[in-house]
């Protein structure tokens, strides 16, 4: 497994902004891996300000679909949402992401990562694990 990559060049911090990942399992359950990670209490709306300059959501996905979960991520029931605040550098969110999958891999569930960084993630953002 990859470690994560430190970026301190502010002119590509853009590129760290934001990550979308892809979870199997329902928002409840993603609820319950997270919490140790993220160090805050999640709304019951799945929002939480984590304290080291994220902003998280665990939702339900809006493109699941059962009938094609199997064959495509996009289709799996939960998002997981980061945000990385202003002020942040990218190192946050790139090892915030990592813990995410590595949370859900471990729980012998499925993640993928969809972000312009996911290559800097373990297994690419974990499409090369499925």
């Amino acid at each position: 497994m990859m470690a994560p990559t430190s970026t301190s060049d502010d002119s590509n911090r853009e590129k760290y902004e934001y990550c979308r990942i892809y979870v199997s399992l329902d928002q409840g359950r993603t609820l319950a891996l997270l919490t140790d990670i993220f160090r805050a209490t999640f709304s019951r709306f799945g929002h939480a300000e984590d304290p080291e300059g994220l902003s998280v959501d665990v939702r339900d996905n809006e493109d699941a679909d059962l009938k094609v979960a199997n064959s495509d991520f996009i289709a799996w029931p939960t998002t997981v949402e980061l945000e990385l605040h202003d002020d942040v550098e990218a190192a946050v969110i790139l090892t915030k992401a990592s813990k995410v999958l590595a949370a859900i891999w471990g729980a012998d569930e499925k993640a993928v990562a969809a972000c312009e960084f996911e290559d800097e993630l373990p297994f690419s953002g974990g499409i090369s694990r499925l």
